[in-house]
């Protein structure tokens, strides 16, 4: 696994904005889901007297905005290998393998509109396998799942939904900011001091850089217990990307996420991502940092997590 810079025409932008606040949170919560909301305010920035609030504004003259969030559920750690082939066999075995072979993480194409190879092996019975990738690295099971578009982490969700029967999704942007960064603002999950022995990053191998295990870096977990937000991998969100901030409902609810529209639009529509990864540095670490691309690209520092909300409530 190896960082390559993307064709012409693939980039993949970073936006990034300040940081607020202080402090160390106190111990997590335990388990594979961590609660990451109570229905409390978080700190963020939004442009001065804005009729409609947003959760940042790279121009002058912004200043902090405390944004209600409603509260929420977050996987503990990002969606691995081991589960995303959980899906795709599944998708197999019940006659959708198009679908499989649509979704499957695949390796960078050498030009835009090529598809490129796929990064999992298969066995003779039609479903997948890891195996050792075309930079000769082997994949872990444990590793965060990568090199897997917005549509895939969008359909794994509803895959998961269905199965589990409750409302997995992308989380929006600004409920991914509070669940790394807390009510305090802190620049990083853990608090505000970064050292690279804190999360996965790219000054944090001394060799050849790769991806690491899930529970690899136990301080980059934010005071609700969601890990890995700081580095290793970063997240797809369910929102287009905005330049000015997501938009924000009164009630603090995220403005609906539109239809996502097909054909060549839709490769057009940004979609926004976040968190640090492995191959990057301490300016994409922080919890505030925001970057987009579209949504049919795959990359190997890009993967995502689910959010949901408690059972009974809307969201």
């Amino acid at each position: 696994m190896a960082w390559h810079p993307p064709p012409v025409g693939r980039e993949m932008e970073r936006v990034s904005r300040q940081p607020g606040g202080r402090a160390q949170g106190p111990a997590p919560t335990e388990g594979e889901i961590a609660r990451a909301a109570n229905r409390t305010r978080f700190t963020c920035h939004s442009p001065r007297n804005s009729a409609q609030r947003t959760a940042t504004s790279p121009r002058a003259g912004s200043s902090p905005a405390a944004i209600p969030r409603p509260p929420l559920i977050f996987q503990r750690f990002p969606v691995t290998n081991r589960e995303y082939i959980v899906f795709l066999d599944d998708l197999v075995a019940t006659g959708r393998e198009a679908e499989a072979l649509l979704h499957v993480p695949q390796e960078r194409p050498g030009q835009v509109g090529e598809q490129g190879a796929i990064a999992y092996g298969r066995k003779d019975d039609g479903t997948f396998q890891l195996v050792v990738d075309a930079d000769g690295d082997a994949w872990l099971p444990d590793w965060p799942v990568c090199m897997v578009d917005w549509r895939g982490a969008r359909t794994y969700a509803a895959w998961l939904a269905a199965k589990t029967g409750h409302s997995w999704r992308l989380p929006f942007e600004l409920e991914w900011e509070k669940a790394a960064r807390g009510v305090d603002g802190r620049f990083f999950p853990w608090g505000d001091f970064l050292d690279p022995s804190y999360c996965c990053m790219a000054d944090s191998h001394e060799g050849h850089p790769l991806a690491q295990v899930i529970d690899s870096f136990p301080i980059d977990e934010s005071v609700y217990g969601v890990r890995g937000m700081g580095g290793n991998m970063r997240e797809w969100c369910a929102d287009r990307f905005q330049t000015e901030g997501p938009p924000v409902l009164d009630h603090g609810l995220p403005a609906p996420v539109e239809p996502a529209p097909s054909g060549d639009v839709a490769d057009r529509v940004l979609r926004a991502i976040r968190g640090g990864a492995w191959v990057m540095g301490a300016q994409s670490e922080r919890c505030a940092s925001r970057a987009r691309t579209g949504p049919g690209i795959r990359a190997v520092f890009l993967g995502f997590r689910l959010a949901r909300a408690p059972a009974g409530t809307l969201g």
